[in-house]
Parts: structure tokens; C-alpha cells; sequence
């Protein structure tokens, strides 16, 4: 008869002592980039006018970002629903990003690769760069010159100022 018996050399509690040191750590680490998270998308509530302290509220975050991209807040309970909701999720965030890369100035391709796939890096431009949100998700006209028409009206006044219109052409 074959003997299965077996020991072990290795100690039970060093290994215990390195998963609870593992997860404590692990634990903390995760506890810091929430609120790094939070702080940043604080930045970009304020911009759109929502309160502050919204971003720091688990699920009412996600509320605040449906109605800054102008869609319905509860959408975002739909991530709840057993088996499916993970995956309208996944839909519904991508077209959240595209609206609020809309709403903030920025193209179709910011809203893709920073605001839904670098979440973090893409909301931490928005929260610190000077762009401003518009709640309607107009898009600023551009002049002739290609450049929006607050650039272009804003060289046209320092061409103004800098030096004296000339007199009318008389015939």
C-alpha cells in the first residue's frame, strides 16, 4: 500500500504574518489612491459646480459625474443589477466620458484614452488645467483662422491696442 502521508518544512505562521503584512499594506495603498481619487475629482466637481464633497461619497460620486456629462444620475445604479449591470456599466461609462470631454472642451479621444481608460491622469488634467465646463456641451465656434472665436476675438483686440487703426480709405 502507497503511504500519502507528507510534511512540511515551511512554517505556517511566517506565512500567515507575511499575507496579513501583504494585506495591510495592500489595504492602505488602495485607502490612499481613493482619496487621491477623491481630492481629484473634487477639483472637477467644483469646476462644474457640484458640491465638494459629493466625490468623497461612494456611488454618489458616479451620481455627480452622470449629471455633470448631463445624463440621468440613477443610471449609475445600473452597474448594481446582478450579471448584466457590469456590462451596461461598462457602455454607460464610456459614453459618460465622451460627454464630459465634450463639456470640458476636450475631443472625443481625451474622453477615450484619459477620462475613461486613465481615469485618474485624465480627471487630474481636467481638475487643473484651465479648461472651463459648459453645462449645455457647446462647443466653441472657430473664426476663419481656425481658432476658436474667443482666441482669435482676444488677438484681434491685442492687434487693437498695440497699434493705431489706420485712417478710412477715402476715394
Amino acid at each position: 500500500m502507497q503511504d500519502y502521508t507528507y510534511t512540511t518544512t515551511g512554517d505556517d505562521a511566517a506565512a500567515a504574518a507575511f499575507m496579513g503584512t501583504f494585506f495591510v499594506g495592500y489595504m492602505i495603498f488602495l485607502i490612499g489612491l481613493y482619496l487621491v481619487t477623491c481630492f481629484i475629482l473634487s477639483k472637477v466637481f467644483t469646476k462644474a459646480g457640484k458640491p465638494a464633497w459629493a466625490a468623497f461619497v461612494p456611488i454618489y460620486n458616479g451620481w455627480m459625474l452622470f449629471e455633470i456629462a448631463g445624463k440621468p444620475g440613477w443610471w449609475v445604479l445600473v452597474s448594481l443589477i446582478p450579471f448584466v449591470g457590469p456590462f451596461i456599466a461598462f457602455v454607460l461609462y464610456i459614453i459618460v466620458s465622451l460627454e464630459i470631454a465634450k463639456r470640458f472642451g476636450k475631443s472625443s479621444t481625451f474622453g477615450i484614452l484619459a477620462l475613461w481608460l486613465f481615469s485618474i491622469i485624465g480627471y487630474a488634467i481636467l481638475a487643473f488645467d484651465d479648461s472651463k465646463y459648459k453645462a449645455d456641451g457647446s462647443i466653441a465656434a472657430k473664426s476663419s483662422s481656425g481658432k476658436p472665436e474667443a482666441l482669435a476675438s482676444e488677438a484681434n483686440s491685442a492687434k487693437e491696442d498695440d497699434s493705431p487703426t489706420p485712417p478710412p480709405l477715402v476715394q
